[in-house]
């Protein structure tokens, strides 16, 4: 496990990470830990389009001129619905997105498995690649989803309000909890002595869902 939270994202090297040399760094993760960051990507992505469109902040007819992979599986969802609502048409289509990357994905990783001849996981952690990826035409198409979306979503003027905002919250939140460790859950506050204050918070406010960290600031934080 500890491996798969080292490694799942990216490949180390003794030399330039000698700190992390228990983790196998010249050999490849297990299949699960390299699934881990592609199946958050996958949802993610999906998940971003529908709070965009459902905002506001993304139109349907931007998304559709300038994202191929949405544009596709809209123009399929229009044609087979000609009289469906805008809201379920755009559900529809992300819903086949979902399953495109999902099936994509499957495939590539058995292909790769096949060509490989890997059949244990020693196979898996030799390979002269990561196994578990999108095949290039849809890695392509996810990229350019994914560059749409910084442009036009993460880093639009109607979400620099609402980072500000977050950003202030954790801020106000982070100085109350150092300022008063009491406020802290019991099994928190005995990892003080070990871990540290600033770090005991830290990871605190990390575990926090959004609901979470509000309310919590609204009753202890908020000016």
């Amino acid at each position: 496990m500890r491996e798969g939270i080292v490694k799942h994202s990216r490949d180390y090297t003794c030399a330039s990470h000698p700190e992390l040399a228990d983790y196998f760094l010249d050999l490849r993760p297990p299949l699960e830990a390299q699934l881990i960051d592609l199946a958050d990507e996958i949802a993610y992505l999906t998940a971003d389009f529908d709070d965009g469109l459902d905002s506001g902040i993304l139109k349907v007819d931007d998304v559709c001129n300038h994202v191929s992979l949405f544009h596709r599986f809209h123009n399929q969802v229009t044609s087979e619905y000609p009289g469906a609502p805008p809201k379920p048409a755009v559900y529809e289509t992300l819903n086949r997105i979902l399953n495109a990357l999902v099936t994509d994905l499957i495939e590539e990783i058995h292909q790769r498995v096949t060509d490989l001849g890997a059949a244990t996981l020693d196979d898996v952690r030799r390979a002269p690649q990561r196994i578990a990826a999108l095949s290039p035409a849809m890695e392509a198409d996810r990229a350019l989803a994914k560059r749409y979306l910084y442009a036009n979503f993460y880093n639009s003027p109607g979400m620099e309000e609402e980072h500000d905002r977050a950003a202030r919250v954790i801020h106000e939140l982070f100085s109350t909890l150092i300022g008063d460790p009491s406020l802290l859950p019991a099994d928190h506050q005995v990892q003080i002595p070990t871990e540290g204050l600033a770090r005991t918070v830290a990871d605190y406010i990390a575990g926090m869902t959004d609901s979470y960290i509000e309310q919590l600031w609204q009753r202890h934080a908020r000016p």
